[in-house]
């Protein structure tokens, strides 16, 4: 694949009648960046923006930005932010975002935050979902759900993460009510199709809380949109019921279980049968 498009790429500088422009030189770069080959990143962008007779704009730029985040190189990447050539987009901030997030730094993350809204700078979705990501790990999940409210008043249709990172954030804070809510809204809103990860997330939850009422009827909706259940919520589901004197219903867990397993799936099920109270 390397080979190939630098061959191209020398097949387009040397024959003028090609119009060549910035696209070429992110398309070799980003070569470099799905292969790993950072120090090549690092060199092309040196030298090959002279050879094509190209200027950098803040695209290529943003995609050696990459290249420093992938290398967790987290101070160079500041360092390259602040001496681009070209402006930053917001894209730039939000490659430098996610790379504070990851690496759980949240002054360096307040820091760009301070920075975008100093500038003036519009943020997007993947801003928002940043923002609410550091909001929840750091169990202010409260505020969380105002930056969706505030996504959604400004026109911005959130996505799948947007509402599972509050809903999962509430969960690790023992808040059910508040992430059920947030599901609620999920599905009254209509902007994402419900996936697994909520559901899984709440009803981990309920379980570890002793909410078997609310696990229970959690279980009968995963298993109604055609789901499986993650099995240790399942097995904890039926433990807590049988010690609440609730074998009826743990036996009925269980048989809807085998009834939407096959395979594999049925036979570790099968296993965990086997070691339940009933």
């Amino acid at each position: 694949m390397v080979p190939q498009a630098l061959q191209t790429l020398d097949d387009l500088s040397r024959n003028r009648y090609c119009n060549i422009s910035e696209k070429s030189l992110c398309a070799i770069l980003t070569v470099y960046l799905n292969n790993g080959m950072f120090e090549q990143i690092h060199d092309c962008f040196k030298t090959l923006p002279k050879k094509l007779g190209v200027k950098p704009k803040v695209v290529s730029h943003n995609l050696v930005l990459k290249a420093f985040v992938k290398e967790n190189k987290i101070e160079s990447a500041r360092e390259w932010v602040e001496k681009m050539d070209v402006n930053p987009n917001i894209d730039t901030y939000n490659i430098l975002l996610g790379a504070y997030l990851k690496n759980g730094d949240q002054n360096g993350f307040d820091g760009v935050m301070k920075e975008v809204i100093n500038k003036g700078i519009e943020g997007n979705l993947a801003t928002y979902n940043h923002r609410i990501s550091r909001l929840c790990k750091s169990k202010e999940c409260a505020r969380a759900k105002k930056l969706l409210d505030e996504m959604i008043s400004k026109g911005m249709k959130p996505n799948s993460a947007s509402y599972n990172t509050i809903i999962d954030g509430f969960c690790r804070i023992g808040d059910l009510e508040s992430a059920k809510k947030v599901l609620d809204k999920m599905l009254s809103d209509g902007y994402v199709l419900p996936c697994s990860f909520a559901y899984y997330s709440l009803i981990r939850s309920m379980v570890n809380e002793g909410e078997l009422d609310m696990a229970l009827e959690m279980s009968k909706e995963i298993i109604k949109r055609k789901w499986v259940p993650p099995f240790e919520a399942m097995e904890g589901l039926v433990k807590g019921l049988v010690e609440r004197s609730r074998s009826e219903e743990a036996k009925q867990v269980v048989e809807k279980m085998k009834k939407r397993l096959k395979g594999d799936a049925l036979e570790s099920w099968g296993k965990i049968e086997a070691a339940l109270p009933l």
